[in-house]
């Protein structure tokens, strides 16, 4: 599987779209389970450390998610609030990444709601800090235009960096359903750089 939706278009015929040197994919680091039983037990510290290690990934997601820095600081804010405030009662602790992902991603649906604004502007934004070139933001275009079960895989795998099966326990689907929703929406956008020429 390509790591990124430039990388699959490439793949699937499409011309070489340049990326930008040495990726911004961060290597992510294991979560003990001992570091997040400490957690439960309400040491902030350990809590704070294992949030520090899924930090980048869930700004990524609530950034594609809301397209505004600012509301996606928010959501992320707001994921460690409700995440400090209720581990205790996560079951279990090897799926802290599958639930603290689908937190943030029902704080930005609750930012979403609050203000009606981001479904009626569709700005394009940086993901990084770097400016993005044409191709990324034509990616970024197309991704907005997706269908919002199709936009949400695209944005986990691919702006998050989840495996599948993670998606598909943060979404409550089988996998064989977000492979699907992954198919059809790189099809779309993949359509969307052919007319786009």
């Amino acid at each position: 599987m390509p790591e990124s939706i430039l990388q699959y278009y490439s793949l699937v015929g499409g011309n070489t779209i340049p990326r930008k040197n040495g990726g911004n994919r961060i290597t992510e680091r294991l979560l003990e389970q001992e570091e997040i039983q400490t957690a439960q037990a309400g040491d902030a510290a350990a809590f704070e450390s294992i949030f520090n290690a899924v930090q980048e990934p869930l700004f990524r997601i609530a950034l594609s998610i809301l397209k505004n820095r600012p509301d996606a600081k928010d959501a992320l804010q707001e994921t460690f609030i409700n995440a400090y405030t209720n581990i205790q009662k996560l079951k279990q602790p090897q799926l802290f990444k599958t639930w603290i992902t689908r937190i943030l991603i029902n704080n930005a649906k609750a930012i979403i709601k609050k203000n009606k604004k981001y479904l009626l502007q569709q700005e394009i934004i940086p993901i990084y800090s770097e400016a993005l070139n044409e191709d990324e933001i034509l990616v970024n275009e197309l991704v907005g235009k997706l269908n919002e079960k199709e936009r949400i895989v695209i944005q986990l795998k691919f702006f998050g960096g989840y495996e599948l099966h993670f998606i598909a326990h943060i979404l409550k689907c089988p996998e064989s359903t977000v492979k699907s929703r992954l198919y059809r929406g790189l099809q779309n956008i993949k359509k969307g750089f052919d007319e786009h020429g």
